[in-house]
């Protein structure tokens, strides 16, 4: 939910707790009425925010997966070039297009295939594999990381469809319970209380207004540099598994305008450094900081 919804729905959560401090209200045979319709659009709100979430967690294990197998083809891969080089073994020596800056380049289905040729790759080259000692948990890992990773690449499109169908759901829940609120309750609550009780239609109009979000220009601004405090500039930023923007403040600054409340993954990622992935919280009430250190890749990276 953006701001305006959110601030919408807990505006709701608000009235439904109205009832329980003034007595008058729930004798109000009406009132019970509309206020049964307001719960309503609530449970159902609550319920589409639980399907977001379940897709939230898709996003995230997908992500995490993705990086499993990023690692996990980079360490195979580096270990057999290394060998290939040491042992003078052409397949191994010219085994391309496993290192970081590509790995993380690629589409998911782009990694899928390459890791599947990397695992085809050292079952050919058993011997060979063998002889170059590498961990063979992490040969055994590559076969489980690829199985898992192509579970959650077939997921995508049904999770897009499920958080456009719970978004529009969640937007047409509030816009009728503004329409039941602005064309009934305010009215109704208007005519019944405001001259005979004001005392109660006084602590209505409050708790319509006691949940607004405070205002800020900016939810999250930060800045990034390298080890030695360089400014850096043109690094791209994802944002929950999502495709990558590319921050391009020549002092180093970047910012995100809007960004739902709660906890994000952000990953950092800039041509010549090693990329990182950073937690943070994003609250309604404040603008949050999080700056960002970033490592040179070794030449062994590379």
């Amino acid at each position: 939910m953006d701001k305006h919804q959110t601030l919408t729905y807990y505006q709701a959560l608000s009235l439904l707790k109205l009832e329980d401090k003034l007595d008058e209200l729930k004798q109000d045979a009406f009132y019970q009425k509309v206020i049964l319709k307001v719960r309503d659009h609530v449970t159902r709100i609550e319920d589409f925010k639980k399907n977001q979430e379940t897709s939230r967690y898709i996003t995230l294990s997908k992500q995490e997966h993705r990086e499993t197998l990023e690692v996990i083809c980079f360490q195979i891969s580096n270990g057999l070039k290394y060998q290939g080089f040491i042992n003078d073994f052409v397949p191994f020596r010219d085994l391309k297009g496993y290192g970081k800056n590509q790995l993380y380049k690629y589409s998911g289905l782009n990694l899928l295939n390459k890791s599947k040729y990397l695992l085809v790759f050292t079952q050919k080259y058993g011997k060979e594999v063998e002889d170059a000692e590498l961990d063979t948990a992490l040969m055994k890992n590559l076969a489980k990381a690829i199985s898992d990773f192509e579970k959650l690449l077939e997921k995508p499109q049904n999770h897009i469809e499920s958080v456009k169908k719970a978004t529009a759901a969640i937007s047409d829940e509030l816009r009728a319970y503004s329409l039941l609120l602005n064309r009934v309750i305010k009215p109704y609550m208007y005519s019944k209380y405001e001259q005979t009780q004001p005392e109660i239609y006084s602590r209505f109009l409050i708790s319509l207004k006691g949940n607004k979000i405070s205002k800020r220009k900016r939810a999250l601004i930060g800045r990034i540099t390298d080890t030695n405090g360089n400014l850096l500039h043109r690094v791209r930023v994802s944002v929950d598994g999502k495709k990558p923007e590319v921050k391009r403040g020549t002092k180093g600054n970047y910012f995100y305008k809007n960004m739902t409340n709660g906890s994000h993954q952000l990953k950092f990622s800039c041509k010549g450094y090693e990329p990182i992935l950073k937690e943070v919280l994003i609250l309604a009430s404040q603008t949050t900081r999080l700056n960002v250190v970033m490592q040179r890749e070794s030449q062994q990276d590379k």
